[in-house]
């Protein structure tokens, strides 16, 4: 009886590093980050410059923006762009918010620097929803940007 409860312990011991992980959701990272080989990292990144975001606003480009931080923040300083949805990071895959993201225009996911809305969209893109981008820099770089001049100015003239 000694014998086999060693042999348990012992096979648990070496067993349970083999079998803590969820092997069908590590495959599926594993198709969707075979994209990021590394020159496809800038493109599969899908990271857009808070400039570009607001060249798109002035050219009237059809694009949602959602804000993932959290409500708190959201609440103190928020981004007052027409087609804006606040999800927080952590409501963003309950079914009813997954319901309200378009699938047929660009959706640009910001937050306060840019690394909660670049894991999002990197989530987001591996569930399904191909049209998802980050701001690079989040909100952080969005105020950078941004003065009475870039603010205020028309969208620049495509030659």
């Amino acid at each position: 009886m000694k014998k086999y409860l060693i042999a348990i312990v012992v096979a648990s011991i070496f067993s349970g590093p083999a079998l803590a992980y969820d092997k069908a959701l590590a495959e599926s990272y594993e198709k969707f980050f075979s994209a990021f080989e590394e020159k496809n990292v800038p493109k599969a990144s899908r990271r857009i410059p808070a400039d570009k975001v607001v060249e798109m606003i002035k050219k009237g480009d059809d694009l949602v923006i959602i804000d993932v931080r959290t409500r708190k923040e959201q609440s103190v300083l928020g981004v007052t762009y027409e087609h804006t949805l606040q999800m927080a990071m952590n409501e963003i895959f309950q079914e009813e918010n997954l319901r309200q993201i378009p699938t047929d225009k660009k959706v640009i996911l910001t937050c306060k620097a840019g690394l909660r809305c670049a894991i999002m969209a990197i989530a987001l893109h591996h569930v399904g929803f191909d049209n998802m981008y980050s701001m690079k820099g989040g909100i952080t770089a969005m105020n950078h940007y941004l003065s009475d001049k870039t603010a205020f100015s028309p969208p620049p003239k495509n030659p």
